[in-house]
């Protein structure tokens, strides 16, 4: 025809009419249609409603659809009409404010900021009090308060707490919000405007969403939600410095065997075999993080860097890192079979009463595959404590050219280096001068320490003036310790070689890198 005979598309619920394995090419034919330029005579307007988010996130963000996005409170035995919240007006009021420098629209914008998350919140609370119509926005989040505090459903659910902490009056960008004269007063403008808009696109927006996602969900079903909540993402991966990580060099050059007698799982008793030429290892795509949470034990402290592949497969069991709402965690990917919708990310600790609770999130979400460990708790700033970054960016991107330079890899071939290192693995290893500062140096260290019988242990290392001890890394004590001397005193064997292990390499790179 030539031309678009349908310039204005509404569509209900649209995908559930659509062949299940159809719905990504419709999903893709309406946001081409939609995305075109409104001059065009094939683009066409389009206005979607849905309550699948799969849907909703094939239009939005696989195929990138150019839109508004609204949130709508269905009808319901409280109210008769459906309330449909979009920010886009916020959006225009600050830009014109900034395009013209206009402190009158700046002020609007602050006012109208205001006013959508009253709306949104009396939308929550109609059904609790005749006097909510007539709250300001500092008293509905008192009335919150003591709705989360009382235990009452859905307000004593972890989205409201956090819309009560971002509604905190210790904020300026609230005190703004919350601030009677900004409606004539002419010393607020667009400076003031700035701050609300940052705060707002940071922290208040995503806040009062999620809470009104979980409300909805909880109206709809009249009670517990049947679907599992899901957050939209507002964060990024820190800075990786992968350039800086392709220019470490490593060699591998042997094989690091279980004892060929009398071996069992995590003894710690290694044959080393050691080739005459090497293969240079480096790693091409691959990022560095530092652990700011015990979410990794025994593998990784706080304070050890991570080694993150850009492209490795990720498999069930894996150490990922992920980005989720505004959390980065640092866990293990479990996929459970009677719920394929849903990926649980678990942590793990020696320590029980500081196991991190399991989160719940989207098998789309953006996971990175953990591929190593640089043991590094004892050389880098222990990173500051904060419940929502299980991972930093390395605060000294240069400790990698320190800590891995003359680096040799072995590869671990049976179960004595467990649980730091699995079969198949590879120890990071430099070596060390048997000298009296040297072996002090290394207390508390992983190492492989050869005695000069020719038996070699890969342990944690003590040093108490001339006497080495060998301490097992198997947590079960069936293994003894091993003592040895740096000078045959007290007739021990003596420590002739130590392999200081600076970390673990999961896998190698791949060819297709």
């Amino acid at each position: 025809m030539g031309f678009n005979p349908l310039p204005l598309v509404v569509l209900d619920d649209p995908q559930g009419t659509f062949d299940p394995r159809n719905k990504r090419k419709w999903a893709q034919e309406l946001v081409r249609s939609a995305n075109m330029p409104t001059a065009g005579l094939l683009s066409s307007q389009l206005i979607v409603a849905t309550h699948e988010r799969n849907f909703y996130q094939m239009m939005m963000d696989h195929e990138k659809f150019s839109a508004q996005q609204g949130l709508i409170g269905g009808v319901n035995k409280v109210s008769g009409v459906a309330t449909i919240a979009n920010g886009g007006e916020l959006q225009r009021l600050y830009d014109e404010a900034k395009k013209n420098n206009d402190d009158a629209k700046a002020r609007e914008f602050i006012r109208k900021v205001r006013i959508y998350c009253e709306d949104l919140i009396k939308f929550m609370l109609r059904s609790v009090s005749n006097q909510i119509p007539d709250m300001t926005l500092n008293k509905l989040k008192e009335e919150l308060k003591k709705l989360c505090k009382d235990h009452v459903a859905p307000f004593d659910r972890k989205a409201f707490d956090g819309l009560i902490s971002a509604l905190n009056e210790s904020q300026k960008a609230i005190q703004y919000i919350n601030e009677p004269h900004h409606k004539d007063d002419e010393s607020f403008g667009v400076a003031e405007a700035d701050t609300v808009k940052e705060y707002w696109d940071k922290t208040l927006l995503d806040k009062i969403h999620a809470a009104f996602v979980v409300f909805d969900n909880f109206e709809l079903y009249m009670g517990e939600p049947r679907t599992f909540s899901w957050a939209k993402n507002i964060i990024e991966f820190p800075d990786g410095y992968r350039s800086k990580v392709k220019e470490a060099e490593m060699q591998q050059t042997g094989i690091a065997a279980a004892a060929k007698t009398g071996g069992r799982a995590g003894d710690g008793i290694l044959t080393v075999n050691e080739w005459d030429a090497g293969e240079k290892i480096t790693l091409p795509n691959h990022d560095v993080f530092q652990l700011a949470a015990g979410t990794l034990d025994p593998v990784a402290n706080v304070g050890d860097i991570i080694i993150v592949s850009n492209y490795a497969t990720i498999n069930p069991r894996n150490l990922v890192v992920a980005a989720w709402g505004s959390m980065l965690l640092a866990r293990r990917l479990n996929k459970p079979d009677n719920h394929s919708e849903i990926a649980v990310l678990t942590g793990q600790a020696v320590d029980p009463y500081a196991l991190p609770q399991p989160v719940i999130v989207q098998p789309d979400t953006n996971f990175r595959k953990i591929v190593g460990t640089i043991f590094t708790s004892h050389l880098l700033p222990v990173p500051p404590i904060d419940p929502e970054r299980e991972f930093v960016a390395v605060p000294d991107p240069n400790i990698l050219d320190k800590t891995l330079k003359g680096a040799r890899l072995f590869k671990v071939e049976g179960r004595s280096a467990e649980p730091i290192a699995l079969e198949g693995q590879f120890l990071i290893t430099r070596n060390k001068p048997v000298k009296p500062d040297a072996m002090a140096a290394l207390d508390g260290r992983l190492v492989v320490g050869i005695d000069e019988d020719g038996a070699r242990y890969f342990k944690r290392l003590r040093c108490h003036q001339k006497i080495v001890v060998l301490e097992s890394l198997n947590p079960d004590g069936q293994t003894a310790a091993q003592v040895l001397s740096l000078d045959g005193s007290h007739s021990l064997p003596k420590i002739m070689e130590a392999l200081e292990v600076i970390g673990v390499l999961f896998e190698l790179p791949s060819a297709k890198s």
